[in-house]
C-alpha cells in the first residue's frame, strides 16, 4: 500500500506533504512517503532508485535492507502478474 500511496501526488497533482496532511496514515507511513524514513521509506527509496535505472544505488538500498537482487525481481514480476491480471493489455 505504502508503493501505491507513494504515487498519489503524482496521481492527484498535490505535493506529498499536502496528500498527507489530508490522509489518516500511522506514523510510520508518514515518514515513509514524506522523508524516505524508517524501514518502508528505505525500501521505497530502491525501488525508486531502480525505477530511475540507477541499479548501483537500488543495489546498494536493497543490500542494506537484506533483500538480494533475485529476491527483487521475483517480487518485480509478482507485481507485474498481479497488475496483467486486473488489467490487461490490450
Amino acid at each position: 500500500m505504502i508503493g501505491t500511496f507513494s504515487l498519489l501526488d503524482v496521481l492527484l497533482n498535490i505535493a506529498m506533504p499536502e496528500l498527507i496532511k489530508q490522509l489518516p496514515l500511522p506514523d510510520v507511513a508518514r515518514k515513509a512517503l514524506a522523508e524516505h524514513s524508517g524501514p518502508l521509506g528505505a525500501l521505497l527509496a530502491a525501488i525508486a532508485a531502480a525505477d530511475r535505472r540507477d541499479l548501483p544505488m537500488a543495489s546498494l538500498k536493497l543490500t542494506a535492507l537484506g533483500i538480494g537482487a533475485k529476491d527483487f525481481l521475483e517480487a518485480q514480476l509478482e507485481a507485474f502478474s498481479w497488475a496483467a491480471k486486473i488489467r490487461p493489455l490490450g
